[in-house]
């Protein structure tokens, strides 16, 4: 169970960043495929809206197992946050 508020913004702050570093990595490879291919706006549009469907699929279930272990730890929500962070190369 998250202890305190800081704890909460900790596990918030961590899913935030999670989610930041996806999308940037999923915008730099939707730009490098569009300078490749001819699309028209609404073409352009639809890759664009695809790849956001995709990284939400993909980032929902191992976020919500993130937060839902964090909570239910006892008292080491800290290193749990450490842990997730190593598991997905945020501890530089």
């Amino acid at each position: 169970m998250l202890q305190t508020r800081s704890d909460e913004a900790e596990v918030a702050e961590l899913v935030e960043r999670l989610r930041q570093e996806a999308n940037e990595t999923k915008e730099e490879e939707v730009d490098y495929a569009l300078r490749r291919l001819d699309l028209s706006p609404e073409e352009e549009r639809i890759l664009r809206s695809t790849a956001d469907s995709i990284v939400e699929r993909l980032l929902e279930p191992p976020t919500e197992r993130i937060q839902k272990a964090i909570e239910e730890s006892e008292g080491d929500e800290k290193e749990m946050v450490r842990a997730a962070e190593s598991l997905f190369g945020m501890d530089d």
